[in-house]
């Protein structure tokens, strides 16, 4: 299923973590600096998911198949 929702990627998340066992998200790996200068959803859905989260680095090889 694929949606389009309007808003900041914070929130968006935050909301739909509401109604999922599990939400996977990227970090870009911008550090703290860039994390304090850009913002970070991640961080964010850190504080505020209502569901468990993995953050996985930038470039993370997803091997489903073997």
């Amino acid at each position: 299923m694929r949606r389009f929702v309007d808003g900041s990627a914070d929130d968006v998340l935050v909301a739909e973590s509401a109604e999922v066992d599990l939400l996977v998200v990227g970090s870009r790996g911008y550090g703290p600096v860039g994390a304090v200068l850009l913002g970070s959803a991640s961080s964010a859905l850190a504080r505020a998911a209502n569901c468990l989260i993995i953050a996985t680095p930038r470039e993370t090889p997803f091997n489903l198949l073997p």
